[in-house]
This record gives C-alpha cells, sequence and structure tokens, in this order.
C-alpha cells in the first residue's frame, strides 16, 4: 500500500497516522482483555521472588 512507485496510489499522511492508531486500539484492547496486564488476579497479591530467594539460600 505505502510501497506504490505513483504517489496518487499511496495514502497520505495522516491516513497513515488515523490507520497505526486504529490498530494500535484494538491491539491495547487485546491486551487490556488479558488478565496478566490488567492485574486482576481477585486482590490476591503473589510475591514468587521471595520464594526464590529462600530457595536458592537454604540449598547453599
Amino acid at each position: 500500500m505505502c510501497a506504490q512507485r505513483e504517489s496518487e496510489k499511496r495514502p497520505t499522511m495522516s491516513e497513515v497516522v488515523e490507520m497505526l492508531m486504529i490498530e494500535s486500539k484494538e491491539k491495547m484492547a487485546q491486551l487490556e482483555a488479558n488478565p496478566l496486564f490488567n492485574g486482576n488476579n481477585d486482590g490476591e497479591v503473589i510475591d514468587e521472588s521471595s520464594e526464590i530467594i529462600s530457595e536458592v539460600r537454604d540449598h547453599q
């Protein structure tokens, strides 16, 4: 689309920006639907890093 030899066949910069904004909104909606992205874990805080550190110390 943007690589057309004839300039009249190429989209204008504002059209390109609009296309990218629409695509960006769609991708953002997909990300926000992912529970890992929005942190929706029913209020439960999971901190596995301290468990890993204590396991390493226990084995030393």
